[in-house]
Parts: structure tokens; C-alpha cells; sequence
């Protein structure tokens, strides 16, 4: 059996359990990462604009490691969700466990105390199982308070998984090469924080639940005295209730005279065990969220406005003269119409003039010889046909002239307005990424 029990090996490893608290901080901070992979993924869509393939091949590996990241953190997610419940149910468990001992603590003795004195007749309203029916009110009561924390929790946790949705929908279509409204977006994930209730609710809640711990202390015990309580509780309903009207006036008393600071709160709650990590790995936090502040400020400060900057300017310039060439092209394009236009004028009415020069040349030679007609008809129809050849031809340059000026002119529009229009596409989303960081360091 020893040398059996050698040869196991044993895998000792910590179990981390979170608390509802730290479960929301972790989400936070899984959507500032996600809201700065969106940052990340807009700047690479633009400078893939112009790099064009590269950029398209580039963007497979990248969608897919994308997804694999967000589907890790839906099965974190829906461990930690298990997790949350076991520990609920087993806090539930031990609720329970507890009460049936302090209810079922019928005959305790302390040791080397003096015996209690006789009492007279007393009568306690206890159920069929001999428990007393006065405490499970208050521990009932407790119960439902922490339900209705836990619930409130829930809630918010579905809230974090909405916005965590939403981006995730905002990446995939920024992978995807799709047009996204990152202003439009990142306003519904600030309406969803304004939505969602506060932490100071849950800690004043907290806060809540402990004073009332604090307040069945004399209740917690496991001696004679609690028996004793319990029959003078019993047997005196009206010092019950003058109990609690002094208890509730010096309560208020107290919370008029003193003021109670943030340290001093944090000390209570820090009496607790189960609320000790909770509140050291808040303030980790917060001092981590103070120096990321304090670098946003630092950046915010060095940086400056796109509008103000130097490549917006040239961008606006560049613009500029694109449209100016446009319009000299434009105008160049209607002069050579026009030119066109004029030329086909001038051929019909050649046209039109030859022949009716013919006509009276051979009216007026009819009274001369049949040799002197002869002559002046060739004469005159080899002019006409020179001249309609020589401009025909003339016309012919003049259009290939203008066909090839045409579609030089078409070629350059084309390449300008492609380029105005990645220029216009590049000032969007350098508008856009600022925008974006504006509401990440607000």
C-alpha cells in the first residue's frame, strides 16, 4: 500500500473564486480592451485603403484571432456565471446550516459558570419540530435582501454582456471592411452605463447586511444567556418593542453626530473575511484607473486637434486643387464641342456652295465654245473637290485630336476622383478616431 501511495501524483492547484464586484470590474475592463481593439481595428482600415491586396489578405488572420478572442471570453463568461451560482448556493447552505444550530441550541452549559439562578414559568411558540418561530423571520428577511442584491447584479451582469455584444458586432463589421458609426455605438454603450444602477447602491446594501449581522450578535451565541434573552423576549413583548424604539432613536442620534468617512467604512467592511480580497483588489483598481487617467491627461494634453493640424490642412489644399483641375478639364472639354461644332459648320456650307458655283459657271459659259465649257467645269470641280479633301481631312486631325484629348481628360478625372475620394474616406476616419478617443479618456 506504501509503495502504491508513492506513485500518485498529486496536482494541487487554487481554485479563485470572484465575487459579483469583481466579475463587473473584469468586464469593464474586457470593454475598454475591446474599445481599444476598435480603435486599432478603424486605424488599420484606413491605412489598408491604401495599400489595397495586402491589406485584404491581412485581414483574415486577423478576423479570425477576433473571434477566437471574444469566443474565450462568452466561455470565461459562462464559468464564471457557474461559479457565481455555486457560491450563492453554498453561502445559502451555510445561511441555513447556521440557523438550525442557533435554533436547535436548546440546553447549552458554559464551563465553570455559576448556575443561573430559578426562573419562573415561561412559554416560547416553537413549530412541530421544537425550533422557535421568532428568528427565521429576520434570517428570511436577510435572505431576501441578498436575492435582491444578487438579482440587481444579474442585471447588470446582462447589461455588461449587451455592451459587450454590441461591440463585438462593431468589430466584425470593422473587420469585415463595412462602414461603421463608432459615435452612434459608443453613445449607446454610454446610455447603457447611465442605465445601469450604481455601485454605491450595492455597497450601501452591503453595508446594510452587516449592520444587521452586527445586530443579531447577541443573538450568534452558543451559551445560556441567549435562552434567557429569548424567554424575557417572550415573556415581555413591550420591552421588546421599547428595545428596538431606543435602539432605532440612538441609530439616528448616531448618524447625527457622527459622519462617518470612506476609511473608516472600508474598516467595517474590511472586518468581514469574506469582503477583505474584494475590497484590496478594488483598490488595485482604482489605483491602476488612476494612472491610466493621469497618462490620458498627459496624452490629451500633447495632443492636438486634427482640425488644427498640419495634415488636415494639406488634405484640405490637395482637395482643393483636385477640384480647381477638374473644372479647367471641364472647361477645356466644352471648347474643343465647340470647336467640333464650328468645323462641321464650315464643311456643310462648302459643301452647300460647291455646286451652286458649278450651276452659274456653266449658265454664263453656255453663249462660249463647247472647249472653253469643257475646261471651266474641270477647273472648278477639281478646286471644290481639293478643298472638301483638305477639309475633310482637317477634320478628321481636329477629331482624333479631340478623341484622344477626351480620354486623357476622362482618365485623369477618374484618377482624381478616386483619389479625392480615399482622401475624403481618410479624413472620415481620422475624425472618427478622434472622436473615439474624446469618449475613451472622458
Amino acid at each position: 500500500f506504501a509503495a502504491r501511495v508513492k506513485k500518485i501524483i498529486t496536482k494541487a492547484q487554487t481554485n479563485q473564486v470572484m465575487d459579483d464586484k469583481a466579475l463587473l470590474e473584469k468586464y469593464r475592463r474586457e470593454i475598454s480592451e475591446l474599445k481599444a481593439q476598435l480603435m486599432l481595428t478603424a486605424g488599420d482600415g484606413a491605412a489598408g485603403a491604401g495599400t489595397g491586396g495586402s491589406g485584404a489578405a491581412a485581414s483574415g488572420p486577423q478576423q479570425a484571432e477576433l473571434s477566437s478572442l471574444l469566443q474565450k471570453e462568452r466561455r470565461k463568461h459562462e464559468e464564471e456565471m457557474v461559479e457565481m451560482n455555486m457560491v450563492r448556493n453554498a453561502l445559502k447552505e451555510r445561511i441555513d446550516h447556521l440557523t438550525k444550530l442557533i435554533l436547535t441550541s436548546s440546553s447549552v452549559h458554559t464551563k465553570g459558570a455559576a448556575p443561573d439562578p430559578p426562573m419562573g414559568r415561561y412559554t416560547v411558540e416553537t413549530s412541530a419540530d421544537g425550533t422557535v418561530m421568532d428568528f427565521p423571520k429576520e434570517i428570511e428577511s436577510r435572505l431576501a435582501r441578498k436575492d435582491t442584491i444578487v438579482k440587481e447584479l444579474q442585471l447588470e451582469l446582462e447589461a455588461q454582456q449587451e455592451k459587450m455584444a454590441l461591440m463585438k458586432t462593431a468589430l466584425e463589421k470593422a473587420v469585415k471592411g463595412d462602414s461603421v458609426d463608432l459615435e452612434k455605438t459608443l453613445a449607446k454603450v454610454e446610455n447603457m452605463d447611465e442605465h445601469t444602477p450604481p455601485r454605491e447602491k450595492f455597497l450601501s446594501q452591503k453595508r446594510a447586511s452587516i449592520m444587521n449581522i452586527k445586530n443579531l450578535e447577541d443573538f450568534d451565541g452558543v451559551d445560556g444567556g441567549d435562552l434567557a434573552a429569548l424567554k424575557a423576549l417572550q415573556q415581555h413583548p413591550e420591552k421588546r418593542q421599547d428595545t428596538t424604539l431606543q435602539k432605532l432613536d440612538s441609530r439616528e442620534s448616531a448618524k447625527s453626530v457622527l459622519v462617518i468617512d470612506n476609511e473608516e467604512e472600508d474598516e467595517e467592511l474590511m472586518d468581514t473575511p469574506w469582503n477583505r480580497e474584494e475590497l484590496q483588489s478594488l483598490r488595485q483598481a482604482k489605483r491602476e484607473l488612476e494612472i491610466v487617467v493621469m497618462d490620458q491627461e498627459r496624452k490629451l494634453e500633447d495632443m492636438v486637434a486634427f482640425e488644427d493640424s498640419d495634415e488636415f490642412r494639406e488634405l484640405i489644399i490637395e482637395m482643393e486643387e483636385q477640384r480647381e483641375k477638374i473644372v479647367a478639364m471641364e472647361e477645356e472639354r466644352e471648347g474643343f464641342r465647340i470647336m467640333i461644332t464650328e468645323l462641321r459648320n464650315t464643311i456643310r456650307k462648302m459643301e452647300i456652295a460647291g455646286p451652286s458655283s458649278s450651276s452659274s459657271s456653266s449658265s454664263s459659259s453656255s453663249s462660249s465654245s463647247p472647249s472653253s465649257n469643257a475646261s471651266a467645269n474641270g477647273s472648278t470641280s477639281s478646286a471644290a473637290s481639293t478643298m472638301a479633301a483638305a477639309a475633310a481631312a482637317r477634320i478628321r486631325e481636329v477629331e482624333q485630336v479631340a478623341q484622344k484629348e477626351r480620354r486623357l481628360r476622362m482618365e485623369e478625372q477618374t484618377r482624381n476622383m478616386g483619389r479625392i475620394a480615399s482622401l475624403e474616406a481618410e479624413l472620415t476616419m481620422l475624425k472618427a478616431e478622434l472622436s473615439v478617443r474624446n469618449l475613451a479618456d472622458f
